[in-house]
């Protein structure tokens, strides 16, 4: 932007807005598998906004002991 006098005047710009989370199925959360991808998708401390973490639901493989990892 230019003014009469020749200076030159920076506009801040905005941010863009974050999108909102995606939501996430995962079958068996306590195997490997489950749990690989749960390290891998989660994205909560990448983000600004709370509502744009992603969000994991999922179900438990009984016979699975729980992968600690």
């Amino acid at each position: 932007m230019d003014y009469e006098d020749g200076e030159e005047v920076e506009v801040p710009k905005e941010e863009p807005k974050e999108e909102l989370g995606k939501r996430f199925f995962l079958a068996h959360l306590n195997t490997y598998t489950g749990m690989a991808l749960l390290k891998e998708l989660k994205n909560a401390h990448l983000v600004k906004d709370p509502e744009a973490a992603h969000t994991f639901y999922g179900t438990l493989k009984k016979d699975e002991k729980n992968y600690v990892g």
